[in-house]
Order: structure tokens, then sequence, then C-alpha cells
């Protein structure tokens, strides 16, 4: 099961926003690249507005921006975590709804749990029924503990799928 490590670190890539990978030098770097977005810009100048420093304005999850946000979720009594979670988005003022996963990224797990030998639907990059089931059949015991941990909070944030 060689490829198992590599779907753990692409469904970590997914999840980026919701749970932090494994440390490494590398890993960081791909997962910060991997991070930016329009929303993570958004939930920046939220923060900046907020009185907090996220470093500067570019969309990227860094070490700056999580700090600023362990530092407001302190202040609203939010459990501190340095992620980009719904309750933290909704004292931002920021809708939580928009956090979705890149097609890419989906595609890419897609591809990996068809390798895996599980079947996640067509690869189009949508997070649709199948693909939720395959992240969850892979994810029940024995998958390393990340991985359940990436399904269950991934499920929390996002909810359903809607359908295209």
């Amino acid at each position: 099961m060689r490829r198992r490590p590599l779907l753990v670190a692409m469904i970590g890539v997914i999840a980026m926003t919701i749970v932090p990978l494994m440390p490494g030098q590398a890993l960081a770097q791909t997962a910060r690249a991997a991070t930016r977005s329009p929303e993570i810009r958004q939930v920046q100048q939220a923060l900046k507005a907020k009185g907090q420093d996220p470093g500067p304005i570019d969309g990227a999850l860094g070490p700056r921006t999580r700090a600023a946000l362990k530092a407001y979720q302190k202040a609203e009594k939010l459990p501190e975590t340095g992620e980009v979670e719904a309750e933290t988005l909704a004292r931002l003022g920021l809708p939580s709804g928009k956090l979705r996963p890149s097609p890419a990224r989906v595609r890419d797990v897609q591809q990996a749990l068809t390798d895996l030998g599980l079947d996640p639907g067509p690869i189009d990059g949508q997070m649709g029924p199948r693909t939720r089931a395959a992240l969850q059949k892979y994810a029940a015991p024995p998958a390393p503990s990340p991985a359940s941990a990436i399904v269950e909070r991934f499920t929390a944030e996002f909810g359903r799928p809607q359908s295209p």
C-alpha cells in the first residue's frame, strides 16, 4: 500500500484550511502554495479590519495568517485552532459556504481513491456523494487517524454536496 501516504497528503491538501498537515518544510511550502485563494484573502482582510496582523494580503494560509486566526479566536473565546472554520468565519462576518475545495484538488483525490480501488465516481472535480462515500470508506478503520479527522472535519465544515 505505497499509495496510501500519497492519498493522505492529497486529502490533506483538500482540507488544508481545516486540518493542518504533518510538519516538514517541503510539505509546508506545498501547502501554502495550495491554499492561495480569494476566500483566504477575504479572511486576511477581515482579520486586519478586526485589528489582527495576518501578514501580506496574498490569499495564502501561512504562519502569520494562522497566528492572526489564533489570536482572533482567542479574543472571541473560540477554540484556538489557527484554522479557517465556520464559527470563525461567522464572527468575522464572512460566509462559510464559499470555502470549497478547488475542482483540481478534488480530481486529484478522486484519482488517488480510484488508484486505491475505491469508487469515487467520475473523476470530474465535483465533491459528490460517491466521492464522499469513497473518502469515508478510506477513512474507516484501519485508516490512519489524520485521514479520519480530515473526513470528519471536512463533512462538518462543508456539509452535504450540492448537485451541479
